[in-house]
């Protein structure tokens, strides 16, 4: 099971790698940002996200078919 567990672990990781490297080049080549802007691009994204565990009530898990559904189906 631990086994499992490390190599499931290991293969989001190369695959979160992947995605923020193609992030790094998307910025430099299609933006044009040099490094300080991608640390800036870096920092709003996660100031992005910070206030979402605050979010309101209706925001949570429960709430996620219905949002995807778009009807409350």
């Amino acid at each position: 099971m631990l086994r499992t567990l490390a190599v499931g672990i290991a293969v989001m990781n190369v695959t979160f790698c992947a995605a923020f490297a193609a992030f790094v080049l998307y910025a430099r080549e299609r933006l044009g940002l040099s490094a300080v802007g991608y640390g800036l691009l870096l920092t709003a994204s996660a100031l992005g996200a910070w206030p979402a565990p605050g979010s309101p009530r209706g925001y949570g898990p429960a709430s996620a078919p219905r949002r995807c559904c778009g009807s409350g189906c």
